[in-house]
């Protein structure tokens, strides 16, 4: 309603304007006919740098479309062309890694995405090629009442099986982190049983250790003397002589 009363008051404005007569008639008041221009002047001022869309509730959504190739010899003219024959109103491209979380034109697209509008992608590992930033994109789409879509791989979630993707990718991250953590289980069990401890190696070998226990009980020098004879730090000696 106040976008039709300021559209309303500027295209006034314009004819009065334009007709001097009408001006002098229905718009006699010179605050009036100033406030009129003025209205006008940011109604072209927002048309021109299409910001309208952004202080208007309602207005039509947009369709942005994503490109990415790792290294600057390859092309991305296959993906636009798939992107400009999906409906794309504008399309960023980035040069990087899939595996960067950060890239620029990437996240120019998140600031711009605002309700309803739809991130379209020619295929997925476009996006991204780590399954956990996918996740994180795919929640931050939902977060934000953005629709995706793939197009190599039909996947389109402003249809009913969208939330259905939403999950699918929710549950394949929570299986990743899952098999990580059992790898790593795994890893140090192995470790373990072949005799390995984990943490950072041992500064000093067991001869090295017998010598501090000695040197230290023997009280003949200071543990300053004694850590730098075996160039370490006193904590390391005091360490030594704790654990016998």
């Amino acid at each position: 309603m106040a976008f039709m009363s300021l559209l309303t008051l500027a295209l006034m404005a314009n004819l009065a304007y334009k007709d001097e007569g009408w001006r002098k008639g229905m718009l006699d008041s010179e605050k009036a006919f100033r406030l009129g221009r003025l209205l006008l002047m940011f109604y072209r001022l927002f048309l021109a740098f299409g910001i309208l869309a952004e202080i208007v509730p309602g207005m039509a959504s947009m369709i942005y479309g994503y490109a990415r190739v790792s290294t600057g010899d390859q092309t991305t003219d296959l993906q636009k062309d798939a992107l400009v024959k999906a409906g794309c109103d504008r399309i960023f491209t980035d040069v990087a890694s899939g595996a960067k979380t950060h890239r620029p034109e990437l996240d120019h697209m998140l600031d711009l995405l605002r309700e309803d509008d739809t991130v379209v992608v020619w295929k997925l590992d476009r996006l991204g090629r780590s399954m956990q930033n996918l996740v994180d994109l795919m929640a931050t789409f939902d977060g934000r009442g953005v629709q995706f879509r793939s197009l190599t791989e039909a996947i389109d979630t402003s249809n009913p099986g969208g939330t259905l993707v939403f999950n699918i990718f929710g549950s394949l991250a929570q299986f990743e982190r899952d098999l990580i953590r059992e790898r790593t289980r795994a890893g140090l069990a192995a470790a373990l049983a072949r005799g390995r401890k984990g943490g950072r190696p041992a500064k000093l070998d067991e001869k090295q250790v017998r010598e501090v226990r000695r040197l230290y009980e023997s009280k003949s020098v200071t543990v300053n003397q004694i850590a730098a004879m075996m160039n370490v730090g006193r904590s390391t000696i005091y360490r030594c002589v704790k654990d016998e």
